[in-house]
């Protein structure tokens, strides 16, 4: 029996050589320049990629699901008071299609 496979494509991936070393907290180390006796490199983050990073620090600790709006609307369907509104409930299909591809 052979250990051959058919229709296996390897892929290669560009080498990092030459990028600046990245520490644990995601910030790039400076390095020494090639060829320059002793300088370093910088590397600046944008105001962007900051608030980006605080944006997905707060949405990481921020729940899917509203906990306290599904127990309201619980409790008012189990009352028999829930009131559906249908032209808000067409408006938010009506989105929702717009919003699909196609």
């Amino acid at each position: 029996m052979s250990g051959d496979v058919k229709n296996i494509h390897t892929r290669s991936f560009p080498s990092n050589a030459g990028a600046a070393p990245v520490s644990h907290s995601g910030k790039a180390r400076p390095q020494a320049a090639a060829g320059s006796g002793g300088g370093t490199d910088s590397v600046s983050i944008t105001p962007t990629a900051s608030q980006l990073r605080v944006l997905q620090a707060t949405l990481t600790g921020t729940p899917v699901v509203d906990q306290g709006r599904v127990e309201q609307v619980r409790e008012s369907i189990a009352e028999g008071s829930y009131v559906v509104n249908p032209y808000r409930v067409a408006t938010k299909f009506i989105q929702l299609e717009t919003m699909l591809p196609g």
